[in-house]
């Protein structure tokens, strides 16, 4: 095993997975009599892993994202629909940006969820995250409350959805990691 291991140029994080993935398999063929011992036992674990830094987006950087917006649903060759797409997209990327939730609880957040937060004198997202079901009060800017009240109807479908981004059950298998789907598009590290 550890003569594998030499041959192996990853990364210590890479290493602790593979271990892991590699003692798993040898227990199961163990359990099933293929092999009497499990060899991969013996490999040692990295030691002192640090996680790496996340550095949140630059201004160019999230400006080029939105303008990505614009490109979306058919957008680059006008086709009809599109804009919808495009403000949609928008509206996502800026709650994402201006709240750091995750793309999960982005992709359920209710149409009630926003509200007027008149002690702050300032526009608020309310929900329980979908993760640990903790409530959040989240203040957003005006521009974030406009686009995501132009997003909000379009079709008798979304019209009736109680989820600004349409039904909860397909956003959040379309945005959140499916083959399909694009992955989170926010990077900081705010949780």
């Amino acid at each position: 095993m550890e003569d594998f291991r030499g041959t192996r140029t990853i990364g210590k994080v890479t290493w602790k997975v593979e271990r892991q993935m590699l003692i798993t398999f040898l227990h199961f063929c163990v359990s099933r009599k293929w092999i009497s011992i499990n060899p991969a036992k013996e490999l040692k674990a990295p030691r002192n892993l640090k996680s790496n830094e996340v550095v949140p987006y630059t201004l160019q950087e999230e400006s080029q994202i939105l303008a990505a917006c614009d490109q979306i649903g058919g957008g680059k060759y006008n086709q009809s629909g599109a804009r919808y797409e495009q403000l949609r997209a928008r509206a996502m990327i800026m709650l994402l940006r201006h709240t750091a939730l995750r793309v999960s609880d982005v992709c359920i957040l209710r149409k009630d969820a926003v509200s007027w937060d008149q002690e702050k004198n300032t526009w608020r997202v309310f929900l329980y995250t979908q993760k640990t079901g903790d409530p959040v009060f989240l203040p957003i800017p005006d521009s974030l409350k406009l686009a995501l009240t132009r997003c909000r109807c379009r079709g008798t479908l979304l019209r009736t959805a109680r989820t600004i981004f349409g039904t909860a059950r397909a956003r959040a298998g379309r945005w959140s990691g499916s083959p399909s789907g694009p992955s989170q598009p926010c990077s900081t590290n705010r949780g």
